[in-house]
């Protein structure tokens, strides 16, 4: 199991790089004069000529890239912003957990409300049920999350006057922000809990379990879940990188002091190194999300550990011929 993590932990890397090359050269392409829009449209051209010496722009852009990564690698130093001249973890620390809340209470929420609702669609296939299921899935997987937040907002905070719409100061204040992202991921998790439960309600093993006289409970959780799971934990995985990067937006209908406003104001002032560290935290949080995800699936699927331990048996027997 251990050279299963192993593996799947060894693999970040090369995508990491990746995503720093990948980021920093789309920031380099994009049109945008960085001293120009820090300094402002009426400062004279010769200090805006000096600002973009001193970021290094006056360099090939391999040369700046190659700089970048000797860094990162070598230092683990991500630079300095352009806009504040301070690190650019300075603010990512204050918000960056308060981004990462929001993202993992609205997992929750999907898994709330899209796992249970998918099984009872598939137990209760073509009913009632089922029918008002796949509408509301449909409806919440064409809503846009901003539109659904300004729903939210109009109903609940102006209108009933219920809930609060805008800063995360209470907890009261999670509950639009998460309903919003949890919906729409909800709803799509929904579908594929229906999709894969009925597929495996068809299944012999399912069959022979009632046959057995087993009770419908244990058959549909620990005969046809189970195995319904594993597609199932892969949505969930990658619904988590979605939340991280629609919370963007949901930070700025919300006016939530998370890490979204940063990286907004960062990409209109072409402030690469902060651009770059947001992205790379982002990148990091997803690919140990994903990595949880294979240990989970290795802990469902008893074929990941039987193939890595028939590995090992054959390494060893290796060793000892």
């Amino acid at each position: 199991m251990h050279r299963y993590i192993l593996k799947r932990l060894l693999l970040v890397v090369p995508t990491m790089l990746s995503v720093i090359i990948l980021v920093f050269t789309i920031m380099a392409v994009t049109p945008g004069d960085p001293g120009r829009m820090i300094l402002g449209s009426s400062a004279p051209q010769s200090a805006v000529d000096a600002l973009n010496r001193e970021f290094g722009l006056h360099e090939p852009f391999l040369t700046r890239l190659g700089k970048y990564l000797w860094n990162v690698l070598t230092r683990f130093d991500f630079g300095e912003s352009w806009r504040t001249r301070q690190s650019v973890f300075k603010e990512i620390k204050v918000r960056f957990p308060i981004t990462l809340r929001l993202s993992v209470l609205a997992i929750m929420g999907q898994v709330l409300i899209g796992i249970p609702l998918g099984i009872i669609a598939a137990v209760k296939q073509y009913s009632t049920t089922d029918f008002f299921a796949t509408v509301f899935a449909m409806m919440m997987g064409a809503v846009p999350g901003f539109w659904l937040g300004l729903m939210l907002m109009l109903l609940f905070g102006v209108k009933l006057a219920l809930l609060p719409t805008a800063g995360l100061s209470t907890a009261a204040h999670y509950v639009l922000p998460v309903l919003t992202m949890a919906l729409p991921g909800g709803s799509g998790l929904l579908k594929i809990t229906r999709s894969t439960m009925l597929d495996c309600i068809r299944q012999d093993y399912v069959r022979t379990a009632r046959a057995k006289g087993a009770a419908e409970k244990a058959v549909i959780l620990h005969h046809a879940l189970r195995n319904a799971l594993l597609p199932i934990v892969t949505v969930v995985g990658m619904n988590f990188a979605f939340s991280l990067g629609g919370s963007v937006v949901i930070e700025n209908v919300f006016s939530i002091p998370g890490i979204g406003a940063i990286l907004v104001d960062s990409i209109k002032k072409k402030d690469v190194p902060q651009v770059m560290a947001i992205v790379i935290i982002f990148s990091v949080t997803y690919c140990l999300v994903m990595v949880l995800v294979d240990i989970v699936y290795a802990l469902l699927d008893p074929r990941v550990k039987a193939q890595y331990a028939e590995a090992g048996k054959r390494k060893a027997k290796v060793k000892t011929a």
